[in-house]
């Protein structure tokens, strides 16, 4: 499908002025292309993730994982 750029717009929910390159507190959902499931996968009902791989400088509080989007 080709880009669209008034059907694909979308509005920026970032907050003018903000500098979000500064440490802070951010709520952020990563959604993987195409609903695939890189982040694990479901067996028998549960849910089996992958082996993470983390950014030395990044640290989470609270996080969900889900087999294709992840909320942290």
């Amino acid at each position: 499908m080709p880009y669209n750029r008034y059907k694909h717009h979308r509005k920026s929910t970032r907050l003018k002025g903000w500098d979000y390159t500064r440490p802070g507190a951010y709520f952020v959902t990563i959604n993987v292309k195409g609903r695939v499931c890189f982040f694990g996968r479901v067996e028998n009902d549960k849910v089996i993730l992958s082996e993470p791989e983390h950014f030395p400088h990044v640290s989470l509080d609270e996080f969900v994982v889900m087999p294709n989007h992840a909320h942290v």
